[in-house]
């Protein structure tokens, strides 16, 4: 991923790959679904902040997911 990709928040910071399910925690941090569900298999945390957190809690982000989308029709070589 390129830096502008970085940048804007479209990278997991589990995977490191773009997101296709952005998904919200109460502490503001974004992940990909499945990564943030398979990290709270073993943990009860925010692998960013250790916050407590479910994946009870855990908040689809429409409009992350829709400029993203927009991001890569623009940006194919991504």
């Amino acid at each position: 991923p390129s830096n502008e990709a970085l940048n804007r928040g479209y990278i997991c910071p589990i995977s490191d790959i773009f997101m296709r399910r952005p998904v919200k925690t109460p502490c503001f941090h974004v992940f990909e679904e499945c990564c943030i569900r398979y990290w709270l298999e073993s943990h009860s945390t925010c692998p960013v902040d250790r916050s407590k957190i479910t994946k009870a809690e855990l908040v689809f982000n429409v409009e992350l997911q829709k400029e993203i989308t927009d991001y890569l029709i623009q940006h194919p070589e991504e």
